[in-house]
């Protein structure tokens, strides 16, 4: 059995695969600040959608950076306390245990089975309790990716970062209503220019103007990728089409092109 895990700031995702194509069980629940509860949920989480069969491997997404060479988590700014841990304070011990970027199994997820099958280059950016991404490229089939952290290094003209714009975290913050709730024309309308310049600059820095939009806000899509699409011939955005699942599924796809389980699927 492999385990493919998405660890978001606010939700976790967890699937079961045989085949590392399809699912066999998928469990959910709010994501913990407490290092220790968000491990016990996990572990109990696991054990559920295994169905009391070994693992194979287990892939995670995480919403920030980490150090595969030292097994730590570097930067993890809604989860903060994971900041300086070893993966196994986590997830414990395993030899096929797998750590990445929450944004970039998402975006390989959508790139396999979702809004960019049809598209051999795009950027993924994620709308979610913060603002991340990552550069997906197909070639003969196989899916490459570059890490990006936009939300951090890409600085409006406002003087506020991507994510202080645009993520989930600081939405109620910056209209003083959450975007689930937000039915407000004008507060989207400023919320897509805000985006747009973020995306133009994007655009420039890693040479794409295919963007695919996924996180919780992407939910929202029709209420600000209009105006966007409305005020340039360039950049063509999309919304995600596996919503909520896009990182699991990107698991496996990122377990197929680890060398051992590519005759898996």
């Amino acid at each position: 059995m492999y385990i493919s895990i998405d660890m978001g700031g606010t939700n976790t995702r967890i699937g079961s695969s045989r085949n590392l194509r399809g699912f066999v069980a998928i469990r959910r629940f709010s994501t913990n600040q407490d290092v220790t509860i968000q491990r016990a949920k996990l572990v109990d989480s696991i054990d559920f959608v295994q169905l009391d069969e070994k693992i194979s491997a287990l892939v995670i997404g995480v919403p920030g950076q980490f150090d595969n060479d030292t097994s730590t988590f570097t930067k993890i700014p809604n989860i903060d306390k994971l900041n300086t841990k070893n993966f196994s304070e986590l997830l414990g011990e395993g030899k096929n245990l797998f750590v990445e970027n929450d944004a970039v199994l998402a975006g390989l997820g959508e790139a396999s089975y979702g809004a960019g099958r049809t598209h051999t280059r795009f950027g993924y950016i994620t709308l979610g309790t913060g603002v991340g991404g990552c550069l997906i490229e197909t070639t003969g089939g196989a899916h490459g990716f570059t890490r990006k952290e936009p939300g951090h290094d890409i600085i409006l003209e406002n003087g506020k970062s991507f994510e202080k714009n645009l993520g989930g975290k600081y939405f109620a913050e910056n209209y003083g209503v959450s975007a689930e709730r937000c039915i407000d024309g004008a507060v989207w309308q400023k919320y897509s220019d805000l985006l747009f310049e973020g995306l133009k600059r994007v655009s420039k820095d890693w040479d794409v103007d295919t963007f695919v939009i996924g996180g919780n806000i992407s939910k929202k899509f029709d209420s600000f990728a209009p105006q966007i699409e409305n005020a340039n011939d360039r950049l063509t955005l999309e919304r995600c089409q596996l919503l909520d699942n896009s990182g699991i599924y990107g698991g496996l796809v990122y377990l197929r092109g680890v060398k051992g389980f590519e005759s898996v699927a």
